[in-house]
């Protein structure tokens, strides 16, 4: 047996014996209650059974949990061991979509007739979506001004951080990009940036720009904004924004989109595109 394989076993049996403690400690605490509604009994076998209880179902939680005692004294309990787990998996899971992704590559390039002109391009994209992977959007977009993902990203995470200077630095580079549409959904973030530096215009163009394209692909019947679920994110990030808004003009613009959004995903499984329309238009 190698060092995986006990590794693995070792795995299994710390999570079957954190599931048989919950189990177990839990019917032994849910017995206690129903024994005291029932007979307001609960004496010595009630105090056992409770302390037993509590100790099995603290095996399972006891199992994730790092107790450390930091510099200025204070008691810090961390999930670090799942932390930790999920952050290799994910670690892992990257690695392996790379690794795939590589070998695409290599095999399309050992494909006969394949310019060295496409490889390279293709090899590019990786790259590209390597620096993604690795939250180096500024490289990304160095490297690929018009990847949408990689600008959407950067914006997301200057926002985050408060700098919404920078982050509206790349709305026009947005625009330009988002020929899927896809840039949409930074909308919302982008009319918060421009509120919070007192821009309010520009932050209701954008806005009026969102509700126009929505306006459009339900025309069309298709698109990206065409779709209840991608309705349902717009709305969730105008909800996530709102409260922070200072204009109240750009407040009642997020409130009246919102209300639009709203009548439209009610209305889809109901009615036909150009009634859509309509009632988009007219809330």
């Amino acid at each position: 047996m190698d060092g995986n394989e006990q590794a693995l076993i070792q795995h299994y049996l710390a999570a079957a014996t954190a599931i048989v403690g919950m189990l177990l400690g839990s019917g032994l605490l849910i017995c206690v209650c129903i024994v005291y509604v029932k007979k307001h009994l609960f004496g010595v076998g009630g105090s056992v059974m409770s302390v037993v209880g509590t100790i099995l179902v603290g095996i399972g939680i006891w199992s994730t949990i790092e107790i450390s005692i930091a510099p200025d004294g204070k008691i810090e309990a961390t999930l670090n061991k799942k932390i930790a787990s999920l952050q290799q998996e994910v670690q892992t899971a990257n690695e392996t979509n790379v690794n795939f992704r590589n070998q695409v590559i290599n095999t399309i390039s050992s494909v006969p007739n394949v310019s060295q002109n496409n490889i390279e391009k293709l090899k590019e994209q990786e790259r590209v979506k390597t620096l993604i992977d690795n939250k180096q959007y500024l490289e990304a977009i160095e490297i690929d001004p018009d990847n949408v993902i990689a600008i959407m990203r950067y914006i997301e995470e200057q926002l985050r951080i408060g700098k919404y200077r920078e982050a509206i630095r790349y709305k026009d580079q947005l625009k330009v990009a988002n020929r899927s549409g896809v840039g949409y959904s930074v909308y919302a973030d982008l009319a918060l940036a421009f509120d919070q530096l007192e821009e309010s215009p520009i932050a209701i163009d954008l806005l009026k720009e969102l509700e126009g394209k929505v306006s459009s692909d339900i025309q069309q019947g298709h698109g990206y904004l065409s779709r209840s679920d991608q309705m349902e994110w717009i709305r969730n990030d105008l909800a996530r924004v709102k409260p922070q808004i200072k204009d109240q003009k750009v407040k009642a613009t997020i409130t009246d989109l919102d209300n639009k959004l709203a009548n439209w995903i009610k209305k889809h499984t109901e009615t036909s595109c150009p009634s859509l329309l309509h009632d988009f238009l007219s809330v």
